[in-house]
């Protein structure tokens, strides 16, 4: 199962890379359910790099440790839980900045292995999540595109 969300941002995909490659400054500014971001092993969006973010979605609190898993600068960034129990429900979040025309599309995935029951019992949390990806996809546009304004 698969949640994304889609937006297109007026600016180059590197602009959107730069965003989480500066992360320690963004992340609280970027939605206001974020509460806390560190880097645990390493710094910026390389290959290896540990950090834990500190979020509510669906009015729970959800802290997490993952490590990065992909990185193509410019192009895509991947994640996963660092706890390998929980990367078997969570293998993967991707974000995506492809280039279209004279802007970039940001592309937010988050993965997740559910049976249809699972899915199911969940739908209204999934739902909340997929309301989280959209108002932190509207945050970043609109934190970029006024960056790149200035």
């Amino acid at each position: 199962m698969i949640l994304e969300h889609k937006i297109l941002v007026h600016c180059e995909p590197e602009a959107l890379f730069e965003f989480f490659e500066s992360m320690e400054q963004n992340y609280t500014r970027w939605h206001p359910d974020h509460h806390y971001f560190e880097w645990r092993k390493g710094r910026g969006c390389k290959e290896g790099n540990v950090f834990f973010f500190d979020e509510t979605i669906a009015g729970q609190r959800q802290p997490k440790e993952v490590i990065f898993t992909r990185i193509e600068p410019g192009r895509a960034i991947e994640f996963a839980p660092t706890n390998r129990f929980f990367r078997l429900f969570l293998p993967s979040i991707t974000f995506l900045f492809e280039p279209v025309e004279d802007q970039s599309r940001f592309v937010a995935r988050i993965a997740l292995r559910m049976g249809p029951i699972a899915r199911w019992l969940h739908r209204e949390e999934f739902e909340l999540v997929l309301q989280h990806m959209r108002e932190e996809g509207e945050n970043l546009k609109q934190m970029v595109e006024t960056k790149a304004a200035a």
